[in-house]
């Protein structure tokens, strides 16, 4: 029973920070995008 409640624990912290790093990979490809296309456009 314990292990259940520390796995529940893990994941309810693991959760708001795998969300928050999503946001800053969209961020991260959306820039990386953006450089692409501007080099696509010099070359």
């Amino acid at each position: 029973m314990k292990q259940v409640l520390n796995h529940n624990t893990l994941i309810a912290s693991i959760v708001p920070r795998s969300i928050s790093t999503k946001s800053t990979y969209q961020n991260v490809g959306r820039l990386i995008t953006h450089e692409r296309n501007r080099l696509n456009a010099i070359w």
